[in-house]
């Protein structure tokens, strides 16, 4: 598990009305997520923000991102103390 800044586009959704002509305006949202990576398949990642130092391999506040949707995935330099 290494923390890591993950570049990806956000596919979203609104509960507000949409015309047509309106729809052809949308767009994802390059998105940066900052956190651990802590699983990787061949189909999607899990980047979770905190990293519990008593509490070896617990995690939270974590986002599940498709790889169809990432761009990059950047390495950081690992902590001392969060992960031995």
């Amino acid at each position: 598990m290494n923390p890591v800044i993950v570049t990806w586009l956000d596919a979203w959704g609104d509960s507000d009305e949409v015309t047509l002509g309106d729809a052809t305006e949308l767009h994802a949202y390059r998105t940066f997520s900052v956190g651990w990576l802590v699983h990787k398949t061949e189909e999607y990642i899990v980047v979770a923000m905190d990293c519990y130092e008593e509490k070896e391999g617990t995690f939270k506040n974590y986002a599940y991102i498709p790889l169809t949707l990432v761009e990059h995935i950047y390495p950081l330099p690992v902590p001392p103390s969060c992960v031995s």
